[in-house]
């Protein structure tokens, strides 16, 4: 219609293409606008709006330069006649008409807005009369009928368009210029605006109240003048592009008319446009002519010409030509022209097959099975047959298309029709026997759909568009769920095995295709119900009630599945008990029995789907919209306690620790947490884990429920678990961390009043031993020593004094050596050790050799008032041995050392009373020589 310069269709190009930026539909990459921040995609649109704005400005100008122009240029050539005057006027009629539209919008868009205010008053209006007579107590009634008694709002009408200057200058270019190029594109302008003229005065008789048909009878003039002007163009140039539009707009005309003349009329302009094979409009004339055709009722042509139109529009697809999406509509009423041709066969010849004979002779004889729209045409028609519930013929159709074209994108559709016809045949049914027949037609054929449309079926894998997969499979689920809910309410009502098979054997096929489904969950619990109950299958549903408790995220049958797998395995262990071997060694795990596995499965599964005792779940009364709430964590402690055992009786007790230890852990109040500590700590007992042994029965022991022979037990163990890991760590040479341990174990004795002296005693040693392998001698004498101090008569407490009295001279310190050296003869004069290598009197003799020592290293040190008293205790001692021992063989040489040892401290007479009374003593010892001499030499020196 409109010709623009080529300045001002450039420009109008840019200000779209910059509308399409704007709203992203030319963007490369949709990712980077997240890179932009919201202000960034603000100042973008404001700066789109401000382009846009200037490019309307920018139009506007040369629209109104344009007609400036051409104003002044037909003002000059008035009297002349050229081509170029001729384009001008085409150009000034398309200015006059785009400023036609911009005035008109302009003008909508006020009367818009005002007749909007308008509206918006009377709205107030009316709800203020609505809050008045509220608060009046008006009934609303009253209130409704005040409001319409209101004036209506009084709408201004929409404004009109002056085509008269257009026409003019169109006209002026007709009747100036017959011969110019431009005449066509003025004719068709002419036609095509007084068509408009047309209308608009037929639109201004629905708003003149008072017209009286007469703006009908103007426009419809009008109109009329159009249809000639498109007569005279197509006629006077048949080879012009206008030719096929003014034939295709006399047709509209016709066509909108609808009268049976009038019908003939369009058919013989659209097929006029059919000449014109490149024209835009030449599948729109078929489409029409093939309307026009139902329109009176000559279905067989209109069939033949929707036909033509889906071939056009699949080769224009074929070779990338232009095309309408108009062959969907086609092919829907080929379908339903086929009904019709088919009624009025039936009513010629009065007969009730829908003409079948004679409509599969037309499509035998147009080939249009082979046509790849074909199984759509059968669709339609069965679709037409299933709207009128023509149920035979639509029955036959649909089964028809299943059979011919299987893997059809819509066969779920129609076998989901078919289902319904039969379901819907089935309620309308008088006759019991025949709602019992058409009822197992409707089973038979919901199962035919599930097994063709599953997933994985074959028409699943064939066909290429996934969503449309999606939806065969979802008719497939739904039309097998019917059958399950069907199956199982008769089971339930006649307890029929048979009935229970089926559903169970669908329940099983429902799981295995829709998995993941919502109810998947309800089917997989029936088939473990069915399985369990009815048919005792017993390792399958076991199998199957711990996929429902675990596969799901629903609790509503989660306890019920859980429980009764426990039930269902606990059955099978008691159906063959352990008995645990006679001569099974100890350390050596028995393995667990097939059903034992199970059992402990299924008690795992319970326990952590319900490890909290206090929280509630569905129990009971499944079906019911409130089922009854329990508390199913209770049992736990009880089942893990269960697990843990049998472990225990198996010799695995790394296992059995892992119950018990969960017991203790979660349900420390629980009756079985001290059953469990017991079979815990004896169970790391015997794996050698005494330092867990220990723990746990640390953990009985400060209980203060555990019994007063669960406490002695309790205290027995954690001394001998300590013990033997003293000992683990002396096998492996670790001295220091054995003596600790022994030290520990001698300590945790005492502290716990453990009832074996020798076996406390004994540790306390131990670790002095162990103190003394790793060197660590202060700690060593000081276990020896309390030995000694705690336990007198106790076995090694004689060795664990000399130990002492032996590491203190190790060490150099020989005071301390000789007081533990006199202590252990004092306290232990028969010590005797090495059959006599070590005896009590070697001890005390050693202790003066020790006393003498510490003695020179005072001496050594500068501290002779140390030494002094050390001397005098090694007189002491000295003394002591010789009055204890007088017949010892070491009794001579302490005797005489006596003396020397008063010299040693400065008491010269003491000294030479000892040399005189040991001469007197031992008269023949070699010594008495000296011992003369060195006092003849005294009475030298005092004389």
């Amino acid at each position: 219609m409109k010709i623009f310069t080529k300045a001002l269709v450039a420009m109008l190009v840019i200000a779209v293409q910059l509308l399409y930026a704007q709203d992203g539909k030319n963007s490369k990459s949709d990712a980077s606008l997240e890179k932009v921040s919201s202000e960034d995609l603000l100042k973008l649109k404001q700066d789109l709006e401000a382009q846009k704005s200037k490019l309307e400005g920018e139009r506007l100008q040369l629209l109104d330069q344009g007609l400036k122009q051409s104003k002044d240029y037909l003002e000059k050539s008035s009297n002349t006649s050229s081509a170029t005057t001729a384009l001008v006027l085409l150009q000034r009629a398309e200015y006059l008409f785009d400023v036609s539209n911009d005035n008109f919008q302009v003008a909508s868009d006020s009367i818009a807005a005002e007749n909007n205010l308008r509206i918006m008053e009377w709205d107030r209006k009316k709800e203020t009369l609505r809050q008045q007579m509220l608060a009046e107590g008006k009934k609303d009634a009253d209130i409704e009928d005040a409001i319409n008694q209101l004036p209506p709002v009084e709408l201004l009408p929409d404004p009109e368009r002056d085509f008269s200057e257009i026409l003019k200058t169109y006209q002026e270019l007709v009747d100036k210029f017959p011969e110019s190029p431009y005449v066509v594109d003025a004719m068709y302008n002419i036609g095509f605006i007084k068509e408009q003229e047309g209308k608009q005065l037929k639109f201004r008789e629905l708003s003149d109240p008072d017209a009286n048909g007469r703006w009908a009878q103007e426009g419809d003039r009008k109109q009329k003048e159009a249809l000639k002007v498109y007569q005279d163009l197509a006629v006077r140039f048949p080879d012009s592009k206008y030719a096929p539009e003014a034939y295709n707009r006399i047709g509209e005309y016709y066509f909108g008319r609808g009268g049976d003349a009038d019908l003939q009329k369009a058919i013989k302009n659209y097929q006029k446009v059919l000449d014109y094979p490149q024209s835009t409009r030449f599948q729109e004339a078929i489409y029409k002519l093939a309307w026009t055709y139902y329109r009176l009722g000559d279905y067989p042509q209109a069939i033949s010409y929707f036909t033509y139109l889906v071939d056009d529009v699949d080769s224009a697809r074929t070779h990338n030509y232009e095309y309408q999406e108009l062959d969907v509509e086609a092919i829907i009423y080929i379908g339903i022209s086929f009904n019709r041709w088919a009624e009025q066969i039936d009513l010629a010849q009065g007969t009730n097959d829908g003409g079948y004979k004679l409509i599969k002779q037309y499509i035998d004889d147009a080939k249009l099975m082979e046509k790849r729209y074909a199984p759509d045409i059968m669709w339609q028609l069965a679709e037409s047959y299933n709207v009128e519930q023509k149920d035979t013929l639509a029955l036959s159709a649909y089964n028809t298309l299943l059979e011919t074209y299987p893997l059809y994108w819509r066969a779920p559709d129609a076998q989901y029709k078919i289902v319904n016809t039969y379901e819907r045949l089935t309620a309308q049914a008088l006759d019991k026997g025949a709602a019992k027949s058409i009822l197992d037609s409707v089973l038979t054929h919901r199962f035919k759909l599930y097994e063709a449309y599953k997933p994985n079926s074959e028409w699943s894998n064939a066909v290429a568009d996934k969503e449309v997969v999606r939806r065969g499979n979802r008719m497939a689920r739904d039309v097998l769920v019917d059958n399950i809910l069907y199956f199982y309410g008769e089971a339930q009502t006649t307890n029929d095995m048979n009935n229970w098979k089926i559903s169970m054997d669908y329940s099983k096929q429902f799981i295995s295709y829709f998995p993941v489904d919502t109810i998947a969950y309800f089917f997989h619990y029936n088939l473990a119900y069915i399985q369990y109950h009815f048919f005792g299958l017993l390792d399958s549903a076991y199998e199957e009630y711990l996929k429902v408790a675990n596969n799901y995220p629903y609790d509503q049958y989660r306890y019920r599945a859980a429980i009764d797998a426990y039930q269902i395995a606990d059955s099978l262990y008691r159906m063959a008990p352990y008995k645990k071997p006679a001569n099974a060694p100890g350390d050596s795990v028995i393995a667990l029995s097939p059903g034992e596995e199970k059992l402990i499965d299924a008690i795992n599964n319970y326990a952590r789907l319900f490890p909290d005792t206090l929280s509630k779940y569905p129990v009971d009364s499944l079906d019911k919209e409130k089922p009854v709430m329990g508390v199913p964590g209770k049992q736990t402690p009880d089942f893990l306690a269960y697990a843990g055992e049998i472990y225990f009786n198996h010799n695995d007790y790394a296992r059995a620790n892992q119950f018990f230890n969960t017991v203790l852990t979660r349900y420390p109040n629980h009756p079985k947490a001290q059953l469990s500590q017991k079979y815990l700590m004896n169970a790391y007992y015997v794996r050698k884990d005494y330092r867990s042994s220990e723990i746990v029965a640390r953990k009985i022991y400060e209980n203060p429920n555990s019994s007063q022979e669960q406490k002695e037990e309790a205290v027995k163990t954690i001394f001998v678990s300590i013990f033997k890991h003293a000992q683990q760590f002396e096998e492996r040479k670790e001295s220091a961390k054995a003596a600790r341990e022994f030290e520990r174990a001698y300590s945790e004795g005492r502290q716990l009043n453990y009832a074996k002296v020798e076996d406390v005693s004994g540790a306390l040693y131990n670790a002095g031993q162990q103190y003394q392998s790793s060197k660590e001698l202060k700690r060593a004498i000081k276990v020896y020593e309390t030995y000694v101090d705690t336990f007198p008569k106790q076995k090694f407490a004689p060795a664990s004094a000399y130990n002492a009295h032996y590491l203190y001279a190790e060490m150099r310190d020989y005071r301390s050596a000789a007081r533990t050296g006199e202590r252990l003869a004092d306290a232990y004069p028969d010590f005797n050790e090495n059959n006599g290598a070590l005896t009590a009197e070697i001890v005390l003799y050693n202790s003066e050799y020790y006393l003498e020592q510490a003695a020179k290293q005072a001496t050594e040190n500068g501290d002779s008032s140390n030494a002094k008293s050390l001397n005098y205790e090694a007189i002491r001692l000295s003394e002591k041995f010789v009055k204890r021992y007088p017949k010892s063989q070491y009794a001579t040489d302490i005797d005489f050392g006596i003396a020397n040892l008063y010299f040693m401290v400065k008491e010269e007479e003491k000294a030479f009373q000892k040399y005189r009374e040991f001469a007197n003593t031992y008269p023949t010892d070699k010594r008495n020589v000296k011992a003369l001499y060195d006092i003849g030499m005294n009475h030298l020196r005092k004389s």
